[in-house]
């Protein structure tokens, strides 16, 4: 397969008239111009949908208008095979009889209700230690296993040190947010012996708010626009549109979304807030969030916060901490979003790569971004020369369930396993192995040993790092070791490092990996540690340092 990001000449007819190839051929049946010009496009006509339904919150909470990239069936694939393919492509099924629907639909309303009101009663104590007479400092973050422990040191998963520096600087800290995964066991732990208070978001919310999210979920498609003669390269791709919103129409994500707007409404109503913290994906739940900080002042949900409107009484101040890639649709936007939408009062990035990325490539306005630090890498860079190892030891470093257990499969086919290399293989904590067993192919157990300590322990025992689509070759060049990236056939490379090839490979087929390994162990010293010198100079301006100087850029 070429590589995708390949931008030769390409003996194909228009679009419109494209022969019908197998599914992986779609990466590499349209230039790298069209690809570039089909993510514009498509992010055009998402922002013009959002200009058309006024930024409402039914369009928000709709999962068309989010562009999440990471979602297992995304509009943007659906475009992809329609242009590829010249079919719609729908993934409706059989529907149920009418009364077997509505008998599920009110089991699922009774059983939902009843679950909200038992969390809010067990939630009440959290929330009752509120002063509603203080002024709070708001990190909205996600809680799982490691939360409590953070929390303890004044730090967080995903903002590291900052609640400290905060605390130092006068600031009156409360974390707010939801469970990550399946971390609910661990509500009855998460406060104890904790001074700053923690409250939930559900916590807020009554039963009877679920009722209203469920009827919400149910209606909201109605009040949703979509205008006719959508086009992208010129073909017309309203069915494909059309039909992927008829299908998510009702999904739960719409329901969650409301009950996360609703719980910052109640939020912004029961305290004073003068800083409001939360991650920056450019995610659905983020746009809400600004419009329930804005309700209180705006009188009503209305729009989106528009020129010449009062501003929340809050600071809002987003943290880019995740990968940017050419693929991420979520960070796109369009005119219209960027002349009407809400922005943050201040988008803080890992360094300067990323908030050069967002404002050149994605158009953010570049008074509003600034390079802060990465504060949930403050563990990983030294800048020191590391001392090259060849011990036939490899770590494939993983990520998702879907791509992971794709790389663990390439991996096996690669023949990269016990005879010649000795391959450790390193999930993400919130995806735990057990989530990849039922997608391989073979027995995991003979070929590959699972490592679960950190990131840290993993990088100082082995020669190289294997990855696709994480961070993590990030960490790893910090940490002076080589990166091979598994290139699948994604229609836009998923690679953080797209533009860094100094010390870093790039496989497609699994023949090519021992190949690359090879390589890496036959460079010679001096150009091993040339190589390995660019890798720490690229991670200096991707991941700036934690200091109290660039701390201050949260302020």
């Amino acid at each position: 397969m070429k590589d995708v990001t390949d931008d030769s000449p390409k003996k194909h007819n228009l679009v419109g008239n494209r022969q019908c190839l197998f599914p992986t051929d779609a990466a590499v049946v349209f230039t790298r111009e069209e690809k570039e010009q089909i993510l514009d496009e498509y992010n055009e006509i998402i922002s013009e949908l959002g200009a058309l339904n006024g930024f409402s919150l039914e369009w928000l909470c709709h999962p068309i208008s989010e562009k999440n990239d990471l979602a297992p069936d995304t509009l943007l694939d659906r475009l992809i095979d329609f242009l590829t393919f010249q079919c719609v492509v729908s993934k409706a099924g059989k529907r149920a009889p009418a009364l077997a629907r509505w008998i599920k639909k009110a089991v699922r309303l009774f059983k939902g209700a009843i679950q909200q009101q038992y969390w809010f009663m067990k939630s009440r104590f959290l929330w009752k230690r509120l002063d509603e007479n203080k002024t709070y400092t708001v990190i909205r973050t996600w809680f799982d296993g490691r939360s409590r422990a953070l929390m303890k040191d004044n730090k967080d998963i995903y903002f590291g040190r900052l609640p400290g520096f905060l605390k130092k600087n006068g600031l009156h800290v409360l974390y707010f947010g939801e469970f990550a995964y399946d971390f609910e066991h661990e509500f009855a732990n998460i406060t104890k012996g904790l001074e700053d208070p923690v409250i939930l978001g559900r916590s807020l919310l009554h039963g009877w708010d679920f009722v209203k999210g469920f009827r919400f979920q149910h209606t909201a498609s109605r009040r949703i626009k979509l205008q006719p003669g959508l086009k992208i390269l010129g073909v017309d791709v309203d069915a494909v549109f059309r039909n992927y919103f008829q299908e998510h129409c009702q999904d739960q994500e719409i329901r969650a979304n409301y009950l996360s707007y609703r719980a910052v409404v109640k939020l912004a109503k029961k305290i004073k807030i003068d800083h409001f913290y939360m991650p920056f994906e450019n995610y659905a739940w983020e746009k809400l969030t600004h419009l329930a900080l804005l309700s209180k002042v705006l009188g009503g949900v209305g729009t989106l916060f528009q020129k010449g409107s009062d501003p929340p009484e809050a600071k809002v101040i987003s943290f880019q901490h995740a990968q940017v890639a050419l693929n991420a649709a979520k960070f796109f936007m369009g005119e219209k979003e960027r002349n009407s939408v809400v922005f943050p009062d201040r988008i803080v990035t890992v360094g300067e790569v990323t908030r050069r990325f967002l404002i050149e490539r994605k158009h953010y306005p570049v008074e509003r971004v600034v390079a802060g630090c990465a504060l949930r890498q403050d563990y990983v860079f030294s800048g020191e020369r590391v001392e090259r190892k060849q011990t036939l030891r490899v770590l494939a470093q993983l990520w998702s369930v879907g791509k992971s257990a794709r790389l663990i499969n390439f991996l096996h086919a690669a023949g990269i396993h016990p005879g010649k290399f000795h391959v450790t293989i390193s999930p993400h904590p919130c995806n735990p192995l057990e989530k990849f067993i039922p997608h391989l192919d073979f027995e995991y157990r003979d070929h590959f040993t699972l490592f679960t300590g950190s990131l840290k322990e993993s990088f100082s025992v082995n020669d190289l790092v294997i990855y696709h689509g994480t961070t993590a070759c990030l960490d790893a060049l910090a940490n002076g070791l080589p990166v091979i990236n598994v290139e699948f056939d994604d229609f836009i490379t998923v690679d953080p490092l797209f533009d860094f090839h100094d010390f870093k490979w790039t496989v497609s087929k699994p023949e090519e990996l021992a190949g690359a390994i090879d390589t890496i162990y036959a460079l010679r010293d001096e150009e091993y540690y040339e190589r390995q010198q660019k890798g720490f100079e690229f991670v200096k301006n991707y991941f700036y340092p934690v200091n109290d100087e660039n701390m201050r850029k949260f302020l």
